[in-house]
């Protein structure tokens, strides 16, 4: 792969060896970039937010990495803070523009493992996932302040379905690896 062409053909194709997480970001860099020259010529290229998010959403993204993005993309980023003590002790993902911190992108407590991802402009972001070590992850919808949980995925494959408002929620379906269940009626 020491050619862009072939690194461009074994992204595209996702062949498995080839599918790491720099190594896709630096692919899209490259796909910008011959977008913006019109050629393999050089160009500057910021990563996108979006791009940003979704390496932060990425379970096998880390902190460690925050480095070579920053230097193959300086005016938008990843920042990380850890902050608190104890079982609060948490380390705060965020976007950072040039050398001003933006939206917080994820928060995990370091003694639970406990990790939740969040969507929405600086000031305004809602808790959209929550996973936690065991392997339960949590979905949740809503605005910020007013997030109710709306499904909840379990390590052997169980899925929990919910409706209604933050902290009335009730299940309404159950799917097992065997069968469904329906659920009718109000909590409780």
């Amino acid at each position: 792969l020491a050619t862009p062409r072939l690194g461009l053909l074994a992204h595209r194709r996702g062949l498995a060896r080839f599918v790491d997480l720099r190594f896709a970001i630096a692919m899209n860099l490259l796909i910008q970039r011959c977008a913006a020259a019109g050629t393999f010529g050089t160009v500057s290229v910021t990563l996108s937010e979006v791009t940003l998010r979704k390496y932060a959403g990425d379970c096998r993204a880390s902190a460690d990495h925050f480095p070579w993005l920053a230097s193959v993309s300086p005016a938008l980023c990843l920042s990380s803070e850890v902050t608190g003590a104890g079982a609060s002790r948490a380390e705060y993902w965020r976007l950072r523009r040039g050398e001003e911190n933006g939206a917080n992108l994820r928060r995990r407590l370091l003694q639970s493992g406990k990790v939740q991802h969040y969507e929405g402009e600086q000031g305004a972001e809602r808790n959209v996932r929550t996973e936690f070590a065991d392997g339960e992850v949590q979905y949740y919808e809503g605005e910020r302040g007013a997030e109710r949980m709306v499904r909840v995925e379990f390590a052997d494959g169980t899925v929990q379905y919910y409706e209604g408002e933050r902290g009335a929620e009730r299940m309404v379906r159950l799917v097992l690896p065997s069968n469904v269940v329906h659920y009718e009626g109000e909590r409780g």
